[in-house]
């Protein structure tokens, strides 16, 4: 059976993790494939809020679950996400790739060391330790979870980490390189025990799913945005958050997955630096962040406010290949007179219908606005009333807003999301 990817087609925070824990009751398996930590998703059961970092979001829906040697894992988070789903009472059956790489606290103490080195031109990262692993991978001088099974494997594995991170956090940064170094991997031998159970290939299980018949689905983190080559680099994270890289990252067949679902708000948000073409602040700014309870889940930093942004949403749909999309917190724009859609970026003279590649470019870029009539600010009962009776009971000014963005972002619009909780979902024919 054919896999379904769940990506972010803005800068993260879209609502991935709501609609991956939406879907998964028909799915026997739900897999990360990139991304670390410092991607905070979050689901709402019955007003309890819960965010998810590294487990995948369908936890709580007892299925199989796969974290792919795409992702960064830092073993003191997955321990405590497992400690939390215990005590709501799931066991949950996961399996860690032995060939994802580990997050140690040497990474976040250069993470810290490097941002306070760029000064103003800091990237503005969550300082969970992820650009450094990723960096470690790339040099070939990481320690991955397989290495926690092999005693030899790990005192290699160990040793040329340690010499590495200890000349850089000493002669880069003026750290205490060997401090630093003993501090990681005495706390990596407290945790090597806990972590065993659950460090395995998953790209094996991951493919016997889908050998079998089942149906898998794939958590995207970040959003496209903030993808090392697509997004606007430098400001980005560390990694790929294509549906793309869902392949590379969990270790199947490229052709498995034919369903793409783009995850987007219905307003744009962005957290740190970076270019922000649709950006808007004042008071306007301040209560959809508001509304939309719009603060970092992993940093709790207030987010930045943007109209929907069809230029970079549909570049991202097209690089993706979304199928159809996910559009997020239309509730948050009630009651507002008019709404905008950014349909084009002027540069100069010139009108553009994809963003530039360079963020000097993109720096220059000025929007160019749809305006359309706003809808009533209804109350929760009110929208889940009006789901009740099926999409034609929506307002006809929000019906009008969703056939916008399906026709400038080229996909339809197969689900809606007007409220918090796991159930305020429409689905759209």
């Amino acid at each position: 059976m054919p896999a379904t990817a769940v990506v972010g087609l803005q800068w993260g925070d879209e609502g991935k993790g709501k609609v991956v824990d939406y879907m998964a009751d028909g799915f026997q398996a739900i897999a990360r494939f990139n991304g670390g930590s410092n991607a905070g998703h979050t689901v709402v059961v019955d007003g309890v809020k819960l965010t998810f970092h590294l487990i995948p979001s369908g936890a709580l829906r007892r299925k199989q679950l796969l974290i792919g040697n795409g992702v960064a894992v830092d073993p003191e988070v997955l321990l405590q996400e497992l400690q939390e789903l215990r005590a709501r009472g799931v066991q949950p059956d996961l399996v860690v790739s032995d060939r994802a790489h580990l997050t140690l606290e040497l990474h976040k103490l250069r993470d810290m060391l490097d941002e306070k080195r760029r000064g103003a031109s800091a990237v503005g990262t969550t300082l969970r330790g992820i650009s450094p692993t990723f960096a470690d991978r790339a040099s070939r001088v990481g320690v991955r979870l397989g290495d926690l099974l092999d005693g030899q494997s790990f005192t290699f594995a160990t040793t040329v980490s340690g010499g590495w991170n200890s000349a850089l956090i000493s002669k880069v940064y003026g750290g205490d390189g060997k401090g630093a170094v003993k501090r990681s991997f005495d706390r990596l031998k407290e945790f090597a025990a806990q972590l065993r159970p659950y460090v395995g290939d998953a790209a094996v299980k991951a493919n016997d799913v889908l050998r079998a018949g089942g149906n898998l689905l794939l958590e995207g983190a970040q959003g496209f945005h903030l993808d090392v080559d697509f997004g606007t680099y430098p400001y980005v994270t560390a990694t790929h958050a294509t549906a793309g890289y869902a392949a590379a990252g969990l270790g199947i067949p490229s052709r498995s997955i034919q369903r793409v679902v783009g995850v987007a708000k219905a307003y744009c948000t962005r957290v740190g630096a970076g270019p922000f073409v649709s950006e808007f602040s004042g008071e306007l700014g301040e209560r959809i962040r508001r509304r939309g309870g719009e603060y970092g889940a992993t940093t709790g930093r207030p987010r930045r406010i943007g109209w929907f942004d069809a230029v970079a949403t549909r570049y991202a749909s097209l690089v993706s290949g979304a199928t159809e999309l996910a559009l997020m917190k239309v509730d948050v724009l009630g009651g507002l007179d008019v709404v905008k859609l950014c349909v084009s970026y002027l540069d100069g003279d010139r009108q553009l219908k994809l963003p530039p590649p360079t963020v000097s470019a993109l720096l220059r870029c000025r929007p160019l606005y749809k305006e359309m009539r706003g809808w009533p600010d209804f109350k929760p009962e009110e929208w889940r009333a009006m789901a009740g009776r099926g999409p034609s009971a929506l307002p006809e000014e929000l019906r009008a807003y969703i056939l916008a963005i399906e026709d400038l972002v080229g996909a339809p619009v197969k689900l809606l999301s007007y409220g918090p909780e796991r159930g305020d979902m429409l689905e759209l024919s």
